[in-house]
Formats: structure tokens, C-alpha cells, sequence
């Protein structure tokens, strides 16, 4: 998200999900329930009185790694402004 863009003093609205479906969802397809990934999906809104809403979907795997080394996380996001799509992979680590 551009932060300094959307820097007000004015009112604003933002709203957060995300859900961790902790192995319900890959669990149920196999070879793939043996990996033991978790899959993620979240959803971000931003909007203010004076610009148009930004938005940020994301789906993604948690749980990556081997043995008891699962400390990888792995995200595609897509963000939208103004009708334009930006999308995007990242990478995380979870101590």
C-alpha cells in the first residue's frame, strides 16, 4: 500500500480479515495433505473521504518447511486503486 497517499487528518475507514484455514482446506486433497501446509486468505480495505477505496486480496501458504522447521510463509497479493491491479509475491518468516 503507497502509505504516504493516504496520510489524512480526516476521517477514515479501514477493515482487516484474514483466516488461517489451519489444514482444513489442503488437508483434504491428496499428496498434498502430506506437505502439511496451511492455507491463508485475507482481505484489506482502505478508503478515505476524498480518494477512492484501496483494496488488497491475498492467498497463501503457511507451514512451509521440513520436519519441525515450519517457520515459511509464502503470499500472492493483489491490490487495486483507481481500476489498476498490481499483484505481487511475498515472502515471509514467522519466529
Amino acid at each position: 500500500m503507497p502509505y504516504y497517499n493516504f496520510s489524512t487528518n480526516d476521517n477514515y475507514a479501514e477493515f482487516h480479515a484474514e483466516h488461517d484455514f489451519q489444514g482444513w482446506a489442503l488437508g483434504k486433497l491428496p499428496f498434498i495433505n502430506k506437505l502439511n501446509f496451511n492455507l491463508v486468505l485475507g482481505a484489506h480495505l482502505l478508503t478515505t473521504a476524498e480518494r477512492n477505496p484501496y483494496t488488497e486480496y491475498s492467498v497463501g501458504l503457511d507451514n512451509i518447511g521440513f520436519g519441525k522447521y515450519r517457520f515459511l510463509r509464502l503470499d500472492y497479493v493483489v491490490s487495486e486503486i483507481n481500476g489498476q491491479r498490481d499483484g505481487a509475491f511475498i515472502f515471509g518468516l514467522k519466529f
